[in-house]
Order: C-alpha cells, then structure tokens, then sequence
C-alpha cells in the first residue's frame, strides 16, 4: 500500500506544489504539514517511502517531523485505541495535545537544525 501511495503521489503531485507549500520555511509550513497529516494513514511502514518522497520533492525538515507526529496519532486505529476507553471530552483532549505536541516538535526541530 505504501509503494501505491508513493507512486500516486510522485505521478500526480508536481514537485513544485510540495516545495511551495511545505518547503518555504513560511510560519504556517509546519502547521501545513499537522493539517495534512491528520487524514493521512501513517505507520511505520508506510511512513518511510511517503515522507522520503516529501523530501525529494522539497519538504523542509520541521514538517516533515510535523507530518509524521500528526499523522501517527491520528490514524483510525491509534484513534480508536483512545476512544474506546475514554469519554468524548477526554478523547478530544487526547487528540488536541498530539496535535500540539506534533506541531510543536516540528518547530523545535525546525529551530534546532538553524532554519528557522
């Protein structure tokens, strides 16, 4: 499914689209990447061919980070791992601060290798 995934995405996202918006660097790269990545159905082995496809088409490192963390933890079955046992307002707690916690990892990573 992972090989598919990247596949599709190499033949109909153009390069420039992905360097555009998720590797200008712009304040709102990262939280770009968190919004994208919440849909998306990341695992471990899925998420190796996708992101690196990411990079190759100009993805800045913060966002990958971002992608990956959003991605992760919002996938249907982590999700329903935590929704099951939990209450609606407990749930949606849950997935705030992983959405924080992605997002502010992509940032720090962002900063911590000099660019941003």
């Amino acid at each position: 499914m992972a090989v598919l995934i990247e596949s599709l995405m190499g033949a109909c996202v153009h390069p420039t689209f992905i360097s555009e918006w998720l590797g200008s660097g712009d304040w709102w790269t990262i939280r770009l990447a968190v919004i994208i990545g919440i849909p998306t159905y990341i695992n471990g082995f899925a998420a190796v061919p996708l992101v690196a496809n990411l990079i190759d088409m100009g993805m800045i490192p913060g966002a990958k980070i971002a992608f990956l963390i959003g991605g992760g933890v919002t996938n249907v079955p982590g999700t329903l791992a935590v929704f099951t046992p939990a209450q609606k307002p407990l749930f949606m707690w849950c997935i705030f601060l992983s959405l924080l916690g992605a997002l502010i990892s992509g940032v720090l990573y962002q900063v911590s290798i000099g660019l941003f």
